[in-house]
C-alpha cells in the first residue's frame, strides 16, 4: 500500500499500478484509496491515465464487478462529464463482451436518457448485477419477496413477493426501484428465522424497533407501526408491544425520544446525560410542553432523590412556569405539572395548590383537564384529588361519569372499584339505562360487559341494543366520533354480535334486524354489513329483509354480492354523478349555443346520452338500494348456495370446484360464479353426494357433488376487496 501517493512521481506511480495490474486477483482496494488521493491532490489527470490503465486489465478479464467500482470512484469526480458517461457505457459493454444479459444490464439502467445522472445509472447497474435466483429485495409497491429467476431476452426479473408469486418486472423498472436489504434487515430476518424475530418481539420490543430505525432512518410512531404491524407485530398485540416498547426508548441514553407522536425517533451515537449542560437548557426552557417532557424524561430515567439544591430549584421554577402559564382552556397542562412537583418530592406553595386544587374540584375544571390526559397521568390525580377532599371528589367523580370520553370513562370506573364504590358507579349506568339516556361512551363501556350488565340488572341486552342504534345515527365529533366507530365496529364483528344475541328472545331479535334495516342514520354499506352478519347466524331473519316482490315471487334468500363487487358499482355511480352527468352538462349547454335546436344533431346527440346517463344512473341507484353487501362470512354450509365452496365431479370423471358468491361476483381464474347463474341455481339447495343435472357444454350432464364447505380465508378476502370490511 502506498502511504502518500502525492509524493511519488509519475514513473513511480506507472511502475506501482504496472505491478499491480499483473497480480491475480487485482489489488482493487489498495489501487481505489490511490486514485481517491490522486484526485483529491489535483493530479486528476494522472489518476485518470491510471484508472484507464485498470480498466482496460478489468476488461480483458472481463471483471464487470471491478469495472463497476472503478467507474464509481471516477464517477465521484466526472459526474458532469458528457464523455464520462458515454465512456462508462462502452467500457461496461466491453468488459460484458459476449455476455447477453450482461448488455441487457447495461441497456436498461439509464445510460440513454439524460434525467438519470452516471452516478444513479452505475447504481442502477450493480442492483442488476446483484440479482441472483434466492436474494432477498424489497420494492415500495409489491414488499418484501425473493427473486426466482432472471430473463434476459425479454429483460425481466421474476420475483415471489409476499402478496403476489412469479410477478415479474421489467430490468429498467427493478434497477431504479428494487433495494436489496442485508442480513440485519428486518425484512430479511422475518423472512429466514420468523420464530427468533417474534421471540424478539416478545422479549424486547425496544431492540425491534431500533432495528427498524437502523433499516429505515428516522421514523414516527405512526411509520413504525406501518413498517411492524401486521406482519410482524400483531395488530391485537400493537398496543402492548409500543407501550413496553416506548418506556425502554424513553430511558435509553442512545435513542432520541421526542414529545409528539408525529416527530421522528432517532438513534443517537453517544448518550444521554443530565449533567449541568442539560438543567442549562432546562431553565432556558419557556414552551409548556417542551418543560414537561424533560422534567418526565428525567424522572424515567433518572433518580430524583439525587438532586441538587440547584437541580431542585431550576425544576420548581419550571414546573410552576407550566402552572401559572398554562392556557385556562387547558387544564390538563398545569395538571401534569402539579403531579410532576408531587413525583419529585418538591413542596408547592400552599395557596397557590389551594386554588388549583379548587378548580380541579369543579365539574368544568375536572372535565377540561381530563380531556387531556392520557389514562397513566389521569389515576395520579384522581388519587391525588381523593387525598385532598375524598367527599367532594367522589361525588363529582360520580356526577361526570356520563360526560366523559371512553378513556376518562374506563379510568374513572376503574378507580372508583378500587375505592370500594363499585356500586355506585353501576347505578349511575342503571339509571340512564331506564332512562335511554345512555351515551355513546357509556354504550362502548358496556358492549364490553355485557356478562356486568346482565348479572348487575343494569338493564336488559334488548334495551342495550336498542339505545345502541338510535344513538349510533346520532352525529359525532372528536373523541365521540372516535367511540362511535368502536362501538359500529363491534356490531360487525361476529364474535361479539353472537353472544349478544343469543342473550335476547327471538322477537327481540326480530325487532333488532327490523331497527337496522330502518336505520337510515347508519352507512349503507356499515349496515348492510351488521345485517349480513345477522343473517348468517340467524338465516330465519332473512324473511324480515325481503321485499314485497320478493315475497311474492316466493323467493327464500335475500339478495346479496361481495363488498368488492357491490364497491364497485357504487363507484361506478359516482362517476356517473360526478363525471359523466357533469360533462354531458356541458356538452348540452354547448350544444344550445349553436341555436336551432330541432335542427341541431350535437344537441340530439348530448340529450340521447343524458337520457342514457340517466337510466343508469337509476338502475345503479335502485341495485344498491335492493342488493346488500357481504363478505359470506358465517353464510349456512349445509346445501349449496351463495357463499358456498361446492366441488363436484362431471360424467367424464373430472373434479371442479366452484365458488358461489353473490349476484353481481364473477371471476372465471379463481372458480367464482354468481348465484343467479344457471350452473348455481342447478346446485342450489342440494347436499353433498346428491347428483344434479346441469348445464354441460353438449346439452346437460348428470354432475355428483363430492363436497359442500364455507368459503376459505382467501375468498373471504377477495369478497371484502379494498373496502375495509
Amino acid at each position: 500500500m502506498v502511504d502518500d501517493p502525492s509524493s511519488m512521481s509519475d514513473e513511480q506511480l506507472d511502475e506501482w499500478f504496472l505491478s499491480g495490474t499483473s497480480a491475480t486477483p487485482l489489488p482493487l482496494v489498495a489501487m481505489q484509496e490511490v486514485l481517491s488521493k490522486l484526485y483529491s491532490s489535483s493530479r486528476s489527470l494522472k489518476a485518470d491515465s491510471l484508472a484507464d490503465l485498470v480498466q482496460d486489465v478489468l476488461k480483458k478479464r472481463h471483471d464487470v464487478p471491478g469495472a463497476l467500482r472503478i467507474l464509481e470512484l471516477q464517477a465521484y469526480w466526472k459526474a458532469e462529464d458528457p464523455s464520462f458517461r458515454a465512456r462508462s457505457r462502452t467500457m461496461l459493454q466491453e468488459t460484458y463482451a459476449q455476455a447477453h444479459i450482461g448488455a441487457a444490464f447495461v441497456d436498461s439502467v439509464g445510460f440513454a436518457k439524460n434525467d438519470v445522472t452516471t452516478q444513479e445509472c452505475l447504481r442502477r447497474l450493480r442492483v442488476l448485477i446483484s440479482l441472483a435466483p434466492g436474494m432477498l429485495c424489497m420494492d415500495k409497491t409489491w414488499g418484501f419477496g425473493v427473486i426466482k429467476h432472471l430473463d434476459a431476452f425479454y429483460k425481466k426479473v421474476a420475483i415471489d413477493f409476499e402478496r403476489k408469486h412469479g410477478h415479474e418486472l421489467g430490468f429498467e423498472y427493478a434497477a431504479a426501484v428494487l433495494i436489496l436489504p442485508d442480513d440485519s434487515h428486518i425484512l430479511v430476518m422475518k423472512h429466514r428465522d420468523p420464530a427468533k424475530l417474534q421471540e424478539l418481539v416478545k422479549s424486547n420490543p425496544a431492540e425491534v424497533v431500533k432495528i427498524v430505525l437502523r433499516c429505515y432512518g428516522s421514523m414516527n410512531v405512526n411509520q413504525i407501526q406501518e413498517q411492524l404491524m401486521p406482519g410482524i407485530v400483531a395488530t391485537a398485540n400493537w398496543k402492548s408491544f409500543w407501550d413496553s416498547a416506548r418506556k425502554a426508548l424513553k430511558s435509553d441514553k442512545l435513542v432520541n425520544f421526542p414529545a409528539s407522536r408525529l416527530d421522528p425517533i432517532s438513534l443517537l451515537h453517544a448518550e444521554k446525560a443530565f449533567d449541568t449542560h442539560w438543567f442549562a437548557a432546562l431553565s432556558a426552557e419557556c414552551q409548556i410542553e417542551a418543560i414537561l417532557t424533560r422534567t418526565e424524561l428525567f424522572l424515567e430515567e433518572s433518580d430524583p432523590a439525587l438532586l441538587t439544591e440547584q437541580a431542585r430549584a431550576v425544576f420548581l421554577d419550571r414546573l410552576m412556569h407550566v402552572i401559572k402559564g398554562a392556557p385556562s382552556g387547558e387544564l390538563a397542562l398545569a395538571a401534569k405539572g402539579l403531579m410532576l412537583l408531587k413525583t419529585l418530592a418538591i413542596p408547592v406553595d400552599p395557596s397557590i395548590a389551594t386554588a388549583f386544587i379548587d378548580r380541579l374540584l369543579s365539574r368544568k375544571g375536572l372535565l377540561n383537564a381530563m380531556a387531556g390526559l392520557q389514562a397513566s397521568e389521569l389515576e395520579p390525580l384522581l388519587e391525588y384529588l381523593m387525598v385532598q377532599d375524598q367527599a367532594r371528589a367522589a361525588a363529582l367523580f360520580l356526577a361526570v361519569l356520563t360526560e366523559v370520553s371512553i378513556t376518562p370513562l374506563n379510568t374513572l370506573t376503574d378507580f372508583l372499584a378500587e375505592k370500594g364504590m363499585e356500586d355506585q358507579t353501576l347505578e349511575v349506568f342503571r339509571k340512564s339505562m331506564a332512562a335511554a339516556t345512555l351515551n355513546i361512551e357509556m354504550l362502548f363501556w358496556l358492549s364490553k360487559r355485557i356478562d356486568i350488565m346482565q348479572s348487575r340488572s343494569i338493564g336488559t341486552v334488548a334495551d342495550f341494543l336498542t339505545q345502541c342504534i338510535t344513538r349510533l345515527q346520532e352525529p359525532f365529533h372528536g373523541e365521540r366520533l372516535k367511540a362511535g366507530k368502536q362501538l359500529r365496529a363491534l356490531f360487525e364483528r361476529t364474535d361479539w354480535l353472537s353472544p349478544v344475541l343469543s342473550a335476547v328472545l327471538p322477537g327481540e331479535r326480530e325487532r333488532f334486524v327490523m331497527m337496522m334495516k330502518d336505520a337510515p342514520g347508519w352507512p349503507v354499506l356499515e349496515r348492510n354489513a351488521v345485517l349480513a352478519r345477522v343473517i348468517g347466524l340467524y338465516p330465519d331473519l332473512h324473511r324480515i329483509l325481503l321485499t314485497d316482490d320478493d315475497k311474492a315471487d316466493g323467493k327464500s334468500v335475500g339478495r346479496y354480492t361481495s363488498w368488492r363487487t357491490y364497491a364497485e358499482r357504487r363507484s361506478r355511480l359516482e362517476k356517473i354523478i360526478k363525471v359523466d352527468l357533469v360533462e354531458n352538462a356541458k356538452d348540452l349547454a354547448v350544444a344550445r349555443s349553436y341555436g336551432d335546436l330541432s335542427e341541431n344533431h350535437a344537441f340530439k346527440a348530448a340529450k340521447e346520452r343524458q337520457d342514457i346517463l340517466a337510466n343508469q344512473r337509476d338502475t345503479l341507484v335502485r341495485e344498491l338500494k335492493e342488493v346488500k353487501g357481504t363478505a359470506f362470512e358465517g353464510f349456512a354450509s349445509e346445501v349449496a348456495g351463495m357463499g358456498t365452496r361446492i366441488v363436484y365431479s362431471r360424467p367424464d370423471g373430472v373434479t371442479v370446484e366452484k365458488y358461489i358468491l353473490g349476484e353481481w361476483d364473477t371471476d372465471e381464474n379463481q372458480g367464482i360464479i354468481s348465484n343467479k347463474t344457471t350452473l348455481a341455481v342447478a346446485f342450489a339447495g342440494h347436499r353433498a353426494g346428491e347428483d344434479v343435472t346441469v348445464p354441460g357444454e353438449n346439452g346437460t350432464e348428470v354432475c355428483r357433488i363430492i363436497d359442500i364447505d364455507r368459503l376459505p380465508p382467501m375468498l373471504i378476502a377477495w369478497a371484502r376487496g379494498n373496502t375495509g370490511h
